[in-house]
């Protein structure tokens, strides 16, 4: 299962959508690592929230991941198998630390572009 996070903005009555002016997703297996960044409940629940309301909260969490990297690597999911070619360990889903830095950055850069902009989760 996968987390997509979208930043929508401009809903359009007639249609009843909006402008979709961002979205990543990371698999479900490195929320053990979020809870332990404190980031857990910014990533999985701010769903109808404001982008604005996420600056904070989402940069104090980039800054833990930052200056504590060694100690979050040990979240990583447990490696699911060996490639038989170069024989390195391919973790599940192929995620791990950096992607859920990487989503924390791209997030947040989202949400400073967007600040009026609502968030909707997903879990698929």
């Amino acid at each position: 299962m996968k987390l997509h996070i979208f930043l929508e903005q401009n809903f359009c009555s007639l249609c009843e959508r909006c402008e979709e002016v961002f979205h990543q997703s990371i698999w479900v297996k490195l929320e053990t690592m979020a809870k332990a960044a404190k980031i857990y409940k910014i990533l999985w629940c701010s769903n109808g929230r404001y982008a604005k309301e996420l600056i904070q909260p989402l940069t104090n969490g980039l800054n833990s991941l930052l200056r504590n990297k060694e100690y979050y690597k040990k979240f990583n999911p447990v490696p699911q198998f060996r490639d038989p070619k170069t024989g390195e360990v391919m973790w599940y889903g192929t995620e791990n630390y950096s992607h859920l830095y990487c989503l924390v950055y791209y997030y947040l850069e989202a949400c400073k572009k967007y600040p009026s902009a609502i968030i909707r989760i997903e879990i698929i």
